[in-house]
């Protein structure tokens, strides 16, 4: 059995979802998912029973079996230390190494416990038909968004913004904002649009929505979504992948927005530098023919 860990946000949880499904849709193997991070990170809830997803927990015993039973402290470490030099098909427990694509991870054995956030399509892309099925909403959306749907729908060039400030400029990570995107990258991503697209219609996402309505130009053009505390998260997502373009964060929010929208002629705006203060090599994250600014 191959057990992927779930951690993070839903656009983390995402990315997790994908990579295991791979696996267990070309290898034929059990995979299982293991949700103990959400009892313990409370302002991170799981999210995937959102979708029509596949998803089946592995309890316990079987994290045990797979991980190597009873291990801790000093013995844990030693163990997965020594694992990391075995090749990768004979690791029990195996944990993401660097941010890029690594073609190993898709060689593990059948009893594997994987922890990581692998963020790149290239995990996933040979079954993206099956995921993009799988990921369809479950739930229908809340009324106040059904309003906003039907405002992306009746605009030929719809585009969305998303804008994430919140974790990013708050917390000791965040290095005092530095982790979040610079509101001149908004505005040239703007003016792309502009010069691209005949009449393009701009939907703003954010988890500070009154800090986008500032900083952000005011046109009848543009919409900024503010929801009630009633509206899930996952509201924003769907309304995302209803729009034709998209200007991304360096969010995987938006990441999944944009991957989801099945529409072929669409425009993806994304920042050149996905962690700036970070010498993590980022280039897999994006996907083939978005625009970098």
């Amino acid at each position: 059995m191959i057990i992927v860990r779930l951690m993070g946000g839903l656009g983390n949880q995402l990315f997790q979802y994908a990579l295991g499904r791979r696996l267990a849709l070309e290898r034929g193997v059990k995979v299982k998912f293991d949700p103990k991070f959400f009892a313990v990170v409370k302002n991170r809830p799981y999210a995937l029973d959102n979708f029509n997803t596949k998803v089946e927990f592995a309890s316990d015993q079987e994290v045990d079996e797979v991980k190597g039973k009873n291990l801790t402290g000093i013995r844990k470490r030693i163990i997965y230390k020594w694992q990391e030099k075995l090749p990768y098909f004979k690791r029990r427990y195996v944990k993401e190494a660097f941010f890029e694509f690594d073609p190993k991870i898709l060689e593990v054995g059948k009893s594997a416990y994987l922890e990581g956030y692998w963020q790149t399509e290239k995990y996933f892309e040979p079954v993206a038909d099956d995921l993009r099925t799988e990921l369809s909403p479950l739930n229908p959306l809340a009324p106040e968004a059904v309003k906003w749907d039907e405002q992306i729908a009746d605009a030929p060039e719809s585009v969305s913004i998303h804008l994430r400030r919140g974790d990013y400029v708050r917390t000791p990570e965040s290095k005092e904002g530095s982790s979040a995107i610079q509101l001149v990258y908004y505005l040239d991503a703007i003016q792309h649009m502009d010069a691209s697209l005949d009449g393009p219609e701009y939907f703003v996402f954010s988890d500070d929505i009154r800090w986008a309505e500032e900083h952000l130009p005011r046109t009848s053009k543009i919409h900024f979504l503010s929801h009630g505390p009633e509206v899930p998260d996952v509201n924003d997502l769907i309304l995302m992948s209803h729009c034709r373009h998209h200007i991304l964060a360096n969010s995987s929010f938006s990441w999944w927005g944009a991957w989801l929208s099945t529409d072929p002629g669409k425009i993806v705006i994304a920042p050149k530098i996905w962690f700036p203060d970070s010498i993590r090599d980022t280039e897999d994250i994006y996907g083939s023919n978005w625009v970098r600014l």
